[in-house]
């Protein structure tokens, strides 16, 4: 695997338009607008950070796999700005969906912000961070059996939750099916990013799999929950509640011999891509 390391260690010489340039040029090709915001200060003050981080610290060597566990974000961006963006828009896909899952107090969003510090391949396998999302994920389903009768929860916020749940879910596949094709690109021929392609699947599957696991119900389970009127003349096999315009539960009832369980669970996604064709380049900033 091949190592990383600061190109100057002169902050004074350092210009972090170099890579604000190098990635905005990469998303435009692309006809993306998902860097449009490279240009900003607040990515111009991360590089500079970074930059000065790495200064102090010795170049990174990938060339073990406990190196790339303890992959410090910032060096790799320094050494690959347009695959670490790719990993930073699919790391922020994360943070959203565990306050989906998990936000349910001040304290647990502060819980959360402090995963963000963590490195990106020890947060994604965190012991911590997955029991966390199965102690809440199992008290989800509970409010849910239970109504929300017996929580501070307001009516049908467990609607709205489950919705952001799986708006969650879709952006990560989204993210993740850019992230690859970035890496692709950019990485291409690096086992560093096969590696982290594989520990990315694997370590969100485990999480996933809690999701379709803890929110499994049995029929009688529901009972009251889903209103009549909403459900009469519908196929039971695909029930479809609607909570709202913008909100839509699929629901898909399976038979295990004489049980009924459902579950609820993201739509089937479509073959996308996060790249968006749009041929107007009016978006460029001027003078970049």
């Amino acid at each position: 695997m091949e190592s990383i390391a600061v190109t100057s260690s002169n902050p004074s010489i350092f210009d972090p338009k170099e890579k604000q340039k190098a990635i905005y040029l990469y998303y435009d090709s692309q006809y993306s607008d998902e860097a449009l915001d490279i240009y900003s200060e607040e990515w111009q003050e991360r590089i500079l950070y970074w930059h000065q981080k790495a200064i102090d610290n010795a170049a990174t060597n990938l060339r073990s796999e406990q190196n790339l566990e303890n992959l410090d974000f910032g060096s790799f961006f320094l050494a690959h700005p347009i695959a670490a963006f790719s990993l930073w828009q699919l790391l922020q896909a994360c943070y959203e969906l565990d306050v989906a899952v998990c936000g349910n107090s001040k304290a647990d969003l502060d819980e959360i912000e402090s995963w963000q510090k963590l490195n990106p391949f020890k947060y994604l396998r965190d012991h911590a961070v997955q029991d966390k999302w199965r102690a809440s994920l199992e008290l989800f389903k509970a409010q849910i059996k239970a109504k929300s009768e017996d929580t501070d929860v307001q009516e049908e916020s467990w609607e709205l939750r489950m919705h952001d749940i799986l708006v969650g879910v879709e952006k990560f596949e989204t993210a993740f099916e850019s992230l690859q094709e970035n890496f692709k690109a950019n990485l291409a021929g690096e086992k560093s990013a096969d590696w982290m392609i594989a520990r990315i699947d694997e370590d969100i599957g485990k999480r996933f799999s809690m999701i379709h696991r803890l929110l499994d119900f049995k029929e009688s389970e529901l009972a009251g929950t889903l209103p009549a009127e909403e459900t009469d003349g519908l196929d039971p096999r695909e029930l479809v509640h609607s909570a709202g315009p913008d909100i839509l539960l699929m629901i898909s009832v399976q038979s295990a011999r004489a049980d009924s369980h459902v579950a609820f669970e993201a739509p089937k996604p479509k073959k996308r891509w996060s790249f968006k064709k749009n041929p107007d380049k009016s978006r460029r900033p001027s003078g970049m």
